[in-house]
């Protein structure tokens, strides 16, 4: 079921908040319905971000595998109609998800250069 979001940017989708009330439920087919519609709904939006973001469509991919992941298992159980639009929620987990993945990146150790010449030879005493 598409209603032409997947199309759009994330800042111009409307929140359908029974919809995402309803995907927060514990579990059964309507919530696994409006899993499945908010999805279909933010899911070409949220690629498109973090692909932006990134510039690098492998590397978006995962972040977009481990958004919905975290998704389905539950994790965004504390948006809030009270606290502002859900696109604005979304945001604010994306941009968390860029910044660890930033951080896991300056954690790794980088390939040396092609022109290094390895370790300098010690000098006897």
């Amino acid at each position: 079921m598409s209603d032409g979001s997947q199309d759009r940017r994330l800042c111009s989708i409307t929140t359908l908040w029974p919809v995402v009330l309803q995907a927060h439920r514990r579990s059964g087919d309507a919530t696994r319905e409006a899993q499945h519609r908010l999805l279909g709904r933010y899911g070409g939006a949220i690629r498109r971000y973090l692909t932006a973001s990134l510039r690098d469509p492998e590397a978006a991919e995962d972040l977009y595998h481990e958004f919905v992941l975290r998704f389905l298992r539950g994790d965004f159980r504390k948006a809030d109609p009270g606290n502002g639009r859900f696109r604005d929620y979304i945001k604010t987990i994306l941009y968390h998800m860029l910044t660890d993945y930033y951080r896991r990146r300056r954690r790794q150790p980088r390939p040396l250069e092609h022109d290094h010449a390895g370790p300098a030879a010690e000098t006897p005493p």
